[in-house]
């Protein structure tokens, strides 16, 4: 399962509510219930000011000025604003780190997960992590008893998803803590409240705390639903949920790069070709989409574009683990343009790193006999062989070596 996705600050404060629940869960839910029973006093005090003010006809300004001073320290100390003001608070640590908010990656299965970021990688097995905890929007993952990781619950693209990965964490984490609801107050608390602020100042409650709780479906929910469509190989639907996301987010490289994935796969090259060139233009240094583009290039017989970009993939990181494959394809291309030794040089590259990999032998096999080095490319073929015993290609080119190796003798 992949997840993508940038913490909103919605969900970093929504975390550290729910990592202070557990904590100290008796003073959460005391403070939440003083500041409630404060704020209703306050504004029973201030109508009742206000009330008998008009009454008795004693409208001066010291009686308005206390009504409205009342009802206005009620409401700035009533839990939605204090959690305002809390939240201006930390926006500006959030604004500050960049850690909290740079895109990430997560890859889980049944043994581990992984969060990679622009900076770094870090893989977990499950049994390494102390406990989780679920809230309302999102998942804490501990990997101590003060360090978390955040997954919030909008990056799972159905139900289905989210379910299958809260079976995951149930089954793996030995769990100290169950489900933390930020509504804490009881039903008949909760709408009595509800009901006595809406008949006082239901006009003005509505100004100042306008709902914010509705689900959104942001740039990465398009994103991950286009990477599960793309994976169950409903590919139109997937390029629709990627230009959704790219509507939201027109620099988002990976949407760019994922179309034009999918357009190779249907056989366009062209318009793949122009998807990654799009990927590219946003992000320069976008490695599998500049390999990638070699791939279209070769296919369109454009070798020596297609050597450019495997040129590119190899400088952005050459100690890839699968950099051996973007030699062997760089190899094949200079093989096709008739640059033997160049391509002999990127055939041993391969080799350096993946010394098994029959292909890159026969590639070598086949340099070395264009450059009539005959018994060095029969070696190769020998090599070849010895690993794929059933190649018939390589039987026959082993052949035509043999026979162009005794008339040259």
């Amino acid at each position: 399962m992949r997840l993508e996705y940038r913490l909103t600050l919605n969900e970093y404060l929504a975390a550290m509510e729910a990592d202070g629940k557990a904590r100290n869960s008796w003073l959460f839910s005391s403070c939440t219930t003083i500041l409630w029973c404060i704020t209703i006093f306050g504004i029973i005090i201030a109508l009742i000011s206000g009330f008998f003010s008009i009454i008795f006809d004693y409208l001066d300004f010291g009686s308005i000025t206390f009504s409205i001073l009342m009802f206005l320290g009620a409401i700035f100390i009533s839990p939605p604003i204090s959690k305002r003001f809390y939240r201006w608070q930390i926006s500006g640590y959030y604004k500050d780190t960049a850690r909290l908010h740079e895109c990430l990656t997560v890859d889980l299965n049944e043994n581990t997960i992984q969060f990679t970021s622009e900076d770094s990688k870090t893989k977990i097995k499950w049994e390494g992590l102390d406990y989780f905890i679920e809230a309302d929007d999102v998942f804490n993952l501990y990997t101590s008893k003060i360090t978390y990781h955040i997954i919030p619950k909008r990056a799972f693209s159905n139900s289905e998803q989210l379910d299958r990965f809260r079976n995951i964490v149930i089954d793996k984490i030995n769990n100290e803590h169950s489900f933390f609801s930020s509504a804490k107050i009881t039903i008949k608390r909760k709408y009595f409240y509800i009901a006595l602020l809406s008949i006082v100042a239901f006009s003005t409650l509505t100004v100042l705390f306008p709902s914010n709780r509705d689900q959104y479906r942001d740039q990465y929910y398009w994103l991950n639903k286009g990477n599960n469509l793309y994976a169950e190989n409903q590919y139109e639907e997937a390029i629709d949920s990627y230009k959704k996301s790219l509507d939201i987010d027109p620099k988002n490289a990976n949407a760019w790069y994922n179309i034009g994935l999918i357009l190779e796969e249907l056989k366009r090259h062209e318009e793949s070709l122009f998807y990654h060139e799009k990927a590219l233009e946003i992000d320069p240094k976008y490695f599998n989409a500049w390999y990638s583009k070699g791939l279209i290039l070769d296919k369109l017989e454009r070798y020596r574009e297609a050597l450019d970009s495997y040129d590119n993939a190899l400088d952005i990181k050459p100690e890839y683990t699968y950099i051996w494959f973007v030699w062997y394809r760089r190899g094949r291309t200079l093989h096709k343009l008739k640059r033997y030794k160049e391509a002999l040089a990127s055939y041993d590259n391969t080799l350096d790193v993946k010394p098994e990999y029959a292909n890159a032998w026969i590639g070598r096999g086949l340099a070395l006999g264009n450059l009539k080095r005959y018994e060095e490319a029969l070696a190769s073929f020998d090599k070849a062989l010895e690993i794929d015993p059933n190649n018939q290609f390589v039987i026959k080119h082993r052949q035509r070596l043999l026979t162009e190796l005794g008339s040259s003798q």
